[in-house]
């Protein structure tokens, strides 16, 4: 079956990632091979234009294509732009579903990520992938 032009297992399967994800100890959820594989649960690679785009595991939607400069901060701006593509459509798709309680940024030379805010059960997280997880497992088994 196919949803917004996504098929249905592929999202089932992302969905299956972010609870994992959720179930790790939270020491474990900062490893740098954990956050590719997470963040990559939000991608999805367009081979004919060679490209990435974002996709949304909760109804399917898929962003235009991603675009960033390779520097070398590349790892780093990669997870920033999918995370604001993504907190970008769930704010307006799924009005109520999230809410920011801090904005991340830098901050004395270190990268800091948003605190957001669960609208089902009010636990709060910090960053996108870890409330979207916290959701899923919690609130959408």
């Amino acid at each position: 079956m196919v949803v917004m032009g996504v098929e249905l297992e592929l999202l089932e399967q992302r969905r299956s990632y972010l609870r994992t994800h959720a179930r790790l100890p939270p020491h474990l959820r900062l490893n740098p091979s954990e956050l590719d594989r997470i963040y990559d649960a939000l991608v999805v690679y367009d081979g004919e234009l060679k490209v990435e785009k974002v996709i949304c595991p909760l109804c399917g939607w898929v962003s235009k294509p991603l675009s960033y400069k390779l520097t070398e901060d590349a790892r780093v701006l990669r997870f920033g732009r999918i995370a604001s593509t993504f907190m970008r459509h769930i704010m307006k798709s799924h009005e109520g579903l999230f809410e920011r309680v801090w904005k991340g940024g830098r901050m004395f030379g270190m990268v800091t990520r948003a605190m957001y805010r669960c609208g089902e059960c009010k636990a709060e997280d910090e960053g996108v992938v870890e409330i979207l997880s916290h959701y899923l497992a919690q609130h959408r088994e």
